[in-house]
């Protein structure tokens, strides 16, 4: 026959006893975290805004980005519960000298804006356009006079051609891998391939087409850091675009 454990009656309130105080506990810190979410949105509901403080800017000024979120001046009379932040990103992105975003609250209610600006490459000069600034992605922007940075003007024909600008913009960024950007003032697309000059010597090279444009920029790379102090002031025209060989027109 088998022997049956007989299960303690005292066993059977200690279990219940124990549920009841789990249950009891859970539902304190529900009501706690109800009561702490309640608290906390009527606490926002009339905090008032603190100060926006803006990170990352260098064309940029601190006015332009807060008139770009489109805050009151006067934060005291903006209402932290309005300040949507998803919303202040989107007004931010829509302006094209910025290439990211983020938005967060800091303490006390403030606004903390971080923008990634564009970094310019190149100013793009067009016929009866304004100046622009342009980007490795081939974005263009507002040009800045007070704030002009060192880089090459690009001659463009057809502005609404993407794709030239976008081919000048692979010939500014080979410049770059090369070390040259600053060697270079002017870049022009011409019919027999694209053609720079020289930022001291004002010598004019022929770089040839966008499809070999890395090899010829690394030739002309490799004919430059060669060449003794003040030889280029002697060259008028420099022509790279033939293999292993680099004619040069003296004044």
């Amino acid at each position: 026959m088998f022997e049956v454990e007989p299960i303690a009656v005292s066993s059977v309130p200690q279990r219940r006893s124990r549920m009841f105080r789990t249950t009891a506990a859970l539902l304190a810190g529900l009501i706690v975290l109800a009561f702490l979410t309640v608290v906390s949105t009527e606490w926002r509901s009339k905090q008032v805004l603190g100060e926006v403080t803006v990170e990352g800017l260098h064309l940029l000024t601190r006015e332009e980005v807060v008139e770009l979120i489109a805050l009151e001046r006067d934060t005291a009379k903006v209402l932290l519960k309005d300040v949507e932040l998803r919303n202040i990103r989107s007004r931010l992105l829509e302006h094209p000298g910025i290439a990211d975003a983020g938005v967060s609250f800091d303490r006390e209610g403030s606004v903390l804006v971080r923008v990634a600006e564009r970094n310019p490459v190149g100013v793009v000069v067009y016929p009866g356009r304004a100046l622009q600034y342009v980007d490795s992605t081939a974005s263009c922007f507002e040009y800045r006079p007070s704030t002009a940075v060192d880089v090459p003007l690009v001659f463009v024909n057809d502005l609404g051609n993407s794709s030239e600008l976008k081919n000048a913009v692979s010939v500014l960024s080979a410049l770059q891998q090369h070390n040259i950007e600053h060697a270079v003032s002017e870049l022009h697309a011409g019919e027999s391939g694209y053609v720079v000059q020289l930022t001291n010597s004002r010598a004019l090279v022929k770089l040839g087409s966008i499809e070999a444009i890395d090899k010829r920029v690394h030739a002309l790379s490799e004919f430059l850091h060669s060449q003794e102090s003040g030889s280029l002031q002697a060259m008028s025209r420099i022509d790279v675009r033939w293999d292993n060989m680099v004619f040069v027109t003296q004044r």
